[in-house]
């Protein structure tokens, strides 16, 4: 089969996925890429139009329940068919509309759209596909081969030849920034190299539509975003890499949902452990459990609509790297202290006593 991805134009970083691989499975769209997001077509029926079957690669094919706002699921598979009556095969048939670039999907014989409306990730209800007289933006498709599908990437991956730093800073309050408290990952409003971070390579998965995990590195400490595993509160840590638990350090970022009317909407991108990739919906981005100074992270249970403490924006900032300072004994009572880094200040004390920045 030729598989596809039947991509929202409404939100184009947001694709159809069947909720389960169930039968009578409802169908909805998310930006985490899934197995189950591939699609492919098969001839149904040249009439009045050329109708097609769309059947998903769990090998259940798209199915007209009713125009009710979750009418559209995945039902029998295309080998199933050919046992069902006329009437009930004209509810696995679709007519594909060219509109510019897209297309409009119309299921036979219901009403004129399959459409996607409410917004593309749920809180509280789940949005599903219905079958719809709209014929706006959340009634358009487009069909992307797998192999041409791109995943957001709002930053430069660091090689050992070069880092690239950046902030992650929530959607919700942009003066708190993800941060860490010893083992714990945090959200804080001070700023400090604790609140800078560089991502790196973690590899792709053709299974999940070519997507890209990313390791998450705190420039202070060097040590790895974690996932515990769980799904309670504190699940984020931040732990020297261990190969044998490789999977907890890998993260995929994606595009944060959004209210359906774009009110108080700032783009923002969601942080999802790999091991709840398969998850369609549910707990599966991190979050801060409170807008506070050092309060720890827990996973959300929607990405979407009112929660956008699950939203971050990754802003590119800089490490305030200062150089050691070199101490020099003359061995005549005096000793030097220096630095190459410019406009840098040495605290100092004689005393074995933490300097403050009086003690200069």
């Amino acid at each position: 089969q030729n598989y596809y991805l039947i991509q929202s134009i409404d939100r184009t970083t947001f694709y159809a996925l069947p909720h389960s691989d169930a039968e009578n499975s409802k169908v909805s769209t998310t930006s985490i890429p899934n197995a189950n997001m591939r699609w492919y077509f098969m001839d149904a029926e040249n009439s009045d139009h050329q109708y097609y079957y769309i059947v998903n690669s769990t090998g259940r094919c798209l199915y007209h329940y009713d125009d009710n706002h979750d009418g559209i699921r995945i039902k029998n598979t295309h080998a199933e068919l050919s046992s069902l009556s006329d009437d009930e095969l004209n509810k696995y048939k679709y007519y594909l509309e060219p509109t510019g670039a897209n297309y409009y999907i119309h299921p036979k014989g219901g009403a004129t759209y399959l459409n996607k409306r409410g917004g593309n990730v749920p809180y509280g209800n789940e949005y599903y596909f219905k079958s719809s007289t709209f014929s706006d933006e959340p009634s358009k498709w487009r069909f992307v081969a797998v192999s041409d599908v791109t995943w957001p990437q709002p930053f430069t991956i660091s090689t050992n030849v070069e880092k690239r730093y950046y902030k992650f800073q929530n959607v919700t309050d942009a003066s708190f920034s993800l941060s860490t408290a010893g083992e714990c990952a945090t959200v804080s409003s001070v700023g400090g190299n604790e609140n800078v971070w560089y991502f790196l390579d973690a590899g792709t998965d053709a299974t999940y539509s070519n997507c890209h995990y990313y390791y998450i590195v705190n420039a202070l400490t060097e040590k790895y975003l974690y996932y515990t595993g769980g799904t309670g509160n504190d699940v984020a840590k931040v732990m020297d890499y261990n190969s044998e638990e490789g999977d907890k350090y890998r993260f995929l970022i994606v595009d944060a949902a959004y209210k359906p009317d774009n009110s108080n909407y700032a783009t923002g991108y969601t942080i999802v452990p790999k091991l709840r990739q398969a998850y369609f919906s549910g707990k599966d981005s991190f979050a801060p459990m409170a807008m506070t100074d050092d309060s720890h992270l827990l996973l959300k249970n929607d990405r979407g609509n009112n929660n956008y403490n699950s939203h971050w924006q990754i802003v590119e900032t800089v490490y305030a790297l200062v150089e050691a300072p070199t101490i020099t004994n003359n061995y005549n009572g005096y000793i030097s202290l220096s630095t190459t880094t410019p406009d840098a200040t040495i605290y100092y004390t004689t005393n074995r006593d933490t300097p403050d920045n009086t003690n200069t």
